[in-house]
């Protein structure tokens, strides 16, 4: 067993996303951990096509598929919507391997989706001349996030993407999806929209990317408002918003995930998962805990550990916002990319949905 199991675990946690981008708050990751990567194949044309949900579902089931693997070991991982990173002790490899090829095959069979896969050691990143470092971010009371830096985990990106992975199913490997949940319902811009934002620093000094982080999140601070609170007013989900799925066909990509046995097994595994719904939307309405369920505080704790702001060598967020404040944002990233500082993507949406 590796000495370094423990790494992400023994790491201190930062007490927010500002902090958690700069480059002093990060670690780099021990030389015989390994990255474990999946990205969905052609994603943007499949999302095109209205397969959103499907690719959330390819992408957020390797993470549970790998977080199964062994639920002692604490690992960072970032979801990236059509994709994932991981982070893994060595110890971890043959089975992520399986858990991947599991993944796989579920993408192909239930989402006719491509998900391309791998896993890359440290030390063969470091090789080549790149970092992988790790910070640990409070999300909340009682949740952490990773956030990720160095030059590192793009590479092992395209390392993946530029392998061969049309490899047979191996149909014996099977993954482990418990855990594994799509059951709310799209949320509705509070304000005029869910504006979704890449943004990537550009500068060749370190400490110059730290100080372009620093300040946009200060301006999106100064335009949007107080950010200490657990739920600021431009979170992009609210309690009062949250709203179960209580029709069977919505419930489709989680059955697809978690059942198996054909389109029987499915619809009987979402008639199930309604039935649990329609019970919680009564409990929530009442404030009623249960042995193994603390109804009274679900949507509060839902809230605030969900990850709408991450860091992956570039920040990525979804927030809730009027058309001003949109805008506001927006030219401040124009200007400060015609400046040099930052490439960067926005995207402007009615709704979110959560995986």
């Amino acid at each position: 067993m590796s000495q370094n199991r423990d790494f992400y675990e023994s790491l201190s946690v930062v007490d927010s996303l500002s902090m958690g981008v700069q480059s002093i708050a990060h670690t780099p990751i021990p030389d015989d951990w390994h990255v474990v990567c999946a990205d969905v194949k052609a994603s943007t044309k499949a999302i095109e096509s209205g397969s959103y949900r499907a690719v959330n579902a390819a992408g957020a089931s390797v993470i549970v598929a790998v977080l199964n693997i062994d639920r002692s070991v604490s690992l960072p991982y970032i979801f990236e919507g059509d994709g994932a990173l991981i982070a893994i002790p060595p110890e971890l490899v043959d089975s992520a391997q399986n858990a991947l090829i599991g993944a796989r095959a579920l993408a192909r069979e239930q989402f006719d989706l491509e998900l391309v896969i791998g896993i890359v050691s440290a030390e063969d990143i470091r090789k080549q001349g790149a970092e992988l470092s790790i910070a640990k971010v409070k999300r909340s009371a009682s949740t952490h996030q990773a956030a990720f830096s160095g030059d590192g985990w793009r590479l092992v990106e395209l390392t993946i993407k530029s392998e061969v992975n049309s490899s047979p199913i191996q149909t014996t490997s099977k993954a482990d999806f418990s855990g594994f949940e799509c059951r709310w319902g799209e949320v509705p811009a509070r304000l005029d929209h869910k504006l979704s934002l890449i943004v990537s620093a550009t500068a060749l000094e370190q400490i110059d990317r730290d100080e372009f982080y620093k300040d946009f999140l200060d301006f999106r601070t100064k335009t949007l408002g107080d950010s200490t609170s657990i739920h600021p007013s431009w979170h992009p989900l609210q309690i009062d918003q949250m709203n179960l799925q209580v029709l069977p066909w919505k419930l489709l990509p989680e059955a697809m995930v978690r059942a198996s046995g054909g389109l029987f097994s499915m619809m009987f595994y979402a008639m199930k998962v309604m039935l649990g719904n329609i019970a919680g939307l009564i409990l929530f309405a009442l404030g009623k805990d249960t042995k193994d369920v603390e109804w009274s505080r679900y949507l509060g704790d839902l809230v605030s550990n969900s990850d709408y702001e991450k860091f992956s060598s570039r920040l990525m967020m979804v927030l809730d916002v009027s058309t001003a404040q949109a805008d506001a944002l927006e030219n401040y990233l124009s200007e400060a990319h015609e400046s040099g500082r930052c490439l960067y993507g926005t995207h402007r949406s009615p709704t979110a949905i959560i995986t």
